[in-house]
């Protein structure tokens, strides 16, 4: 415990020289302290292993241990923020596997339209629209979400089934004043072919009470990007890069 009260009192003294923190610290803790969270301590540095995801916080350039095979990501909106980071990251055989932009939708009341065969999907598909998303994002899904982490989520999970078979699903999140696209799969060649746009509009309907509509979408998506701005999202600034440690 003397380990987490070090990281805490640092983090909120900001005396770290890096850190890809982007929730409460005390969040962190209180999954440290159920064994949520593997942590490690360097001298005056903290690695944080949740799962295959590094939390780091650098105070000692010259004292790093990073596991290898390890995801980092970053977050910001800034290119100075993203040249300190990857600095010290290249430095430790970090790869850039993916840039992702967010985009960005204001609700001005949004017009929803009813499409019958989109539908909320029931418990016992879950394993099913696992296994589907990850065919789709291996990483962001395969390696960063557990199924039991990921049946929690079954009540903003959207999907389309054709022949009884999972052919597009949409996975969101719902904050305080925006609502943010996680995940969007559609199959090819399907019966409908405006699935797509079908689950983005039952989002809308299940988030009228917020601001904003959000996501990140690959930036060397071109197709998925076309999609997005046809429906009047817009890019921001803010930046989600994913690394590797190789």
């Amino acid at each position: 415990m003397e380990w987490l009260e070090r990281l805490r009192i640092a983090y909120n003294n900001r005396e770290f020289l890096l850190h890809n923190c982007y929730e409460s610290i005390d969040n962190l803790v209180n999954r440290i302290g159920e064994d949520k969270i593997d942590i490690e301590c360097k001298g005056e540095n903290f690695f944080l292993y949740d799962k295959n995801i590094l939390y780091y916080f650098i105070r000692d350039f010259s004292n790093v241990d990073i596991k290898r095979g390890c995801y980092i990501y970053l977050i910001n909106y800034h290119n100075k923020y993203f040249s300190k980071h990857e600095n010290f990251l290249f430095c430790h055989k970090a790869i850039l596997l993916n840039i992702f932009q967010q985009m960005e939708l204001e609700n001005v009341n949004e017009k929803c339209k009813q499409f019958d065969f989109i539908k909320q999907t029931y418990i016992d598909e879950i394993e099913e629209v696992y296994y589907f998303f990850i065919k789709y994002f291996p990483i962001t899904v395969g390696e960063f979400i557990s199924y039991d982490e990921f049946k929690s989520k079954y009540e903003n999970l959207l999907i389309y089934k054709e022949d009884d078979r999972i052919k597009g699903a949409l996975l969101y999140s719902s904050l305080k004043n925006y609502a943010l696209i996680n995940h969007l799969a559609v199959d090819r060649n399907l019966k409908c072919n405006n699935v797509a746009y079908a689950l983005v509009n039952h989002f809308f309907k299940n988030n009228q009470d917020k601001n904003f509509y959000r996501l990140f979408v690959d930036i060397k998506n071109e197709h998925a990007i076309k999609f997005y701005k046809r429906l009047n999202f817009d890019f921001n600034n803010i930046q989600y890069r994913l690394y590797k440690i190789n």
